[in-house]
């Protein structure tokens, strides 16, 4: 059983800097072209798929010396290769005609058309500007007979990013298991469905401030309100968060872990965090039951879950993982830092960018 090893977005720009060293052409495609589309990384991706020359599939084993051919029921539509890392590579060989198009062979039948317009995407990944298929090709080979709530969520942030007409069918109505729940980058339909009150849209760019020694005595303050406010139907308390991090850059916003009974039974908590000046603003019946409200006179996110929730845990392991270990530190305020500069229509849209850097870290944590 192939042990899952996520393709960074370091990986992808290796590999393809060995194919240009080698003068392989090359578009990148699947879950890689989405993001490389939109611009930002929305979740951990198990390959990399690439559309190549027919021509250069003979040159792989000397290209490509560490990586062996796995998966040989795809041949020839597909050359699956993987190396002793677990990196998987998903490569689409196609004989380009004299117009531009591409002829992927099948097993059984007439190769597959690829026209000239799928292989004129552009897009970045981490920063790098990079060849992939078209919004409009990715559009279409994502919604194959049997497609899963991801790339559902690829097609509508694809059809928004790009002012492209949202296709018929609508969302599966189901979540594919090897997906993780919050895979996907929230789309503006789905924010509004959750939000309580007006969505706002942002109106200035994302912030990134120095470390603040305050911010830990901003917590103490508003950990001292919410227990006063709700005696012992405060579980637990936790200050979460890059703000959460000494040393680490973050939107001076204070994130708070709050830990009830039961989420879904409002009326035991509340009326008391509206009297205390809280204001509910997220209620998210398919996501743990989360509901998050804005503090009364700091800038604070107030996460409540369930006691027992496995995104506790996750989250503060995520925190103590960041204020333990260096290199993760700055592999996240790195990524930080390049999101910050991007524009963004709402802020979950920046928080959706990191999950990818978010579920890389936190499996080092719950690795040990």
């Amino acid at each position: 059983m192939r042990i899952f090893r996520p393709v960074t977005s370091d990986d992808v720009l290796e590999l393809l800097d060995r194919l240009d060293a080698a003068g392989i052409e090359w578009w990148v495609d699947g879950g890689w072209g989405v993001d490389a589309l939109l611009g930002y990384e929305t979740r951990p991706h198990d390959d990399l798929d690439l559309a190549v020359p027919a021509h250069a599939i003979a040159r792989l084993g000397e290209v490509l010396p560490d990586f062996r051919h796995v998966q040989e029921h795809q041949l020839p539509a597909a050359y699956v290769l993987e190396d002793e890392r677990g990196r998987q590579l998903d490569l689409h060989p196609l004989d380009l005609d004299d117009d531009g198009n591409g002829w992927q062979p099948q097993p059984n039948g007439p190769p597959a058309l690829w026209p000239r317009g799928a292989l004129s995407g552009h897009g970045t990944i981490a920063g790098r500007d990079v060849r992939c298929t078209s919004p409009e090709f990715q559009v279409e080979a994502h919604l194959y007979a049997g497609y899963d709530d991801v790339d559902w969520s690829a097609v509508v942030s694809l059809c928004e990013r790009f002012d492209l007409p949202l296709p018929e069918g609508g969302p599966p109505g189901f979540v594919h298991e090897r997906r993780s729940v919050r895979a996907a980058p929230a789309t503006e339909a789905q924010l509004r469905e959750i939000v309580v009150g007006d969505l706002q849209v942002m109106r200035n760019p994302v912030v990134l401030a120095e470390y603040d020694p305050e911010w830990p005595r901003l917590f103490e303050r508003e950990e001292a309100r919410i227990r006063g406010a709700l005696g012992a139907a405060a579980v637990a308390i936790e200050h979460t968060g890059s703000t959460s991090v000494p040393g680490l850059a973050a939107k001076p916003v204070i994130d708070i872990t709050l830990v009830v009974e039961d989420t879904t039974e409002e009326d035991s908590y509340v009326p008391a965090l509206e009297a205390a000046g809280y204001v509910l603003r997220i209620r998210e019946p398919d996501w743990y039951e989360h509901r998050l409200f804005k503090g009364p006179d700091t800038n604070v996110n107030l996460h409540v879950f369930s006691r027992g929730c496995e995104e506790i845990e996750r989250m503060t392991r995520f925190r103590d993982r960041l204020r333990a270990n260096e290199d993760d530190r700055e592999l996240y305020l790195r990524t930080k830092r390049e999101l910050a500069a991007r524009d963004w229509k709402f802020v979950q849209n920046y928080a959706d960018a990191k999950s990818a850097v978010v579920q890389e870290i936190l499996g080092r944590a719950l690795a040990g």
